[in-house]
């Protein structure tokens, strides 16, 4: 069973998904087929170390495809959240003062998401239904659940966002009254929920 599998996932990462295309639809070929795979032993009511390996395997395309959404449409908001947790981390690893954010940067993040997130959020359910559609029946991983993953994990980094601008200025900048409410932002998130 074991060389079944091995020799089922070269075809699939190797031969198959070369012929795919850009590296964004190998990954969604690869959720699609270990979610194919998936729903074979969960119709036949198979748990097997097989079946476990096919789900790590899906869970980290699914990762990989969540973050390649969201940098697609909040790259710049993601760059600066990394940048900024890694200088804070080396100046407290240093035992330094908390460096100084690039305010008008932030200031610009902070605008743009305020003016284009609800717009972003359905451009990203439009690819994510292009590329999983709405319901499939055959399929062991919904296009809900990645949707899912992707607006929690946005709501994490703009969550970040606002902790390190907070951890590295004590008065806080005055474009931080044009943050919008996390509320707010599960609102929007709970009607993509429950379609």
């Amino acid at each position: 069973m074991g060389r079944l599998r091995q020799s089922i996932i070269n075809l699939l990462a190797n031969s198959l998904s070369k012929r795919v295309g850009d590296l964004k639809q190998v990954i969604v070929f690869l959720i699609n087929n270990y979610s194919a795979v998936l729903k074979v032993y969960h119709d036949k009511n198979l748990q097997s170390e097989t079946s476990e390996t096919f789900k790590g395997l899906m869970h980290t395309q699914v990762a990989k495809y969540v973050e390649m959404e969201l940098s697609e449409k909040f790259g710049v908001l993601i760059k600066f959240v990394n940048q900024s947790e890694e200088r804070v981390a080396t100046a407290q690893e240093r035992k330094e003062k908390l460096p100084a954010l690039d305010l008008e940067t932030a200031a610009n993040i902070v605008r743009d998401f305020a003016k284009n997130w609800q717009r972003k959020i359905q451009q990203i359910d439009s690819h994510v239904t292009s590329h999983f559609g709405r319901a499939q029946p055959e399929s062991a991983y919904k296009s809900s659940e990645i949707l899912k993953q992707i607006l929690i994990q946005l709501v994490l980094y703009y969550q970040r966002l606002q902790d390190v601008i907070k951890k590295c200025h004590r008065r806080p900048p005055s474009f931080m009254k044009e943050l919008v409410p996390i509320p707010n932002i599960m609102h929007e998130i709970k009607k993509y929920g429950n379609r």
